[in-house]
């Protein structure tokens, strides 16, 4: 008797332990799902601003290219006349 009385014990302590594990669990795991989302989210934001980045550079280097191709017609211009 004494050891069913045992044995019962034993199993409610090992099904409490095993419903408070899983609701640990369940807890990081939700904190989880929260940290990768935002992790997301600022992986879309840096790839938005790379590519709003990517064409300022371009439209930049046009201009310096234009730029460039301007000032050596000038120094062109300047070493005919000599």
């Amino acid at each position: 008797m004494q050891n069913l009385i045992q044995s019962d014990i034993f199993f409610f302590i090992t099904s409490v332990a095993v419903v408070i594990v899983t609701i640990f669990i369940l807890v990081m795991l939700w904190y989880v799902i929260r940290i990768l989302k935002n992790i997301k989210d600022v992986s879309e934001m840096a790839k938005s601003g790379a590519s709003f980045l990517s064409g300022d550079l371009s439209e930049m280097r046009k201009k310096i290219k234009k730029l460039f191709e301007a000032i050596i017609k000038t120094i062109e211009r300047k070493v005919k006349k000599r």
